[in-house]
């Protein structure tokens, strides 16, 4: 990852992962895969672009 603040963008992307992963709601069990995509690769996307 290059460009401007590399570390805090990357630090963004895992944190915004693993607060996918912790989520036990009804809510995200049943949601489908796409759904959660949707949802989250915008934001990822977000942080990785510089």
């Amino acid at each position: 990852m290059t460009g401007p603040d590399a570390g805090l963008r990357a630090g963004l992307v895992v944190a915004t992962l693993l607060g996918l992963g912790v989520m036990h709601g009804s809510e995200l069990r049943a949601s489908t895969v796409v759904t959660l995509v949707d949802r989250y690769a915008p934001t990822a996307q977000a942080y990785l672009t510089p």
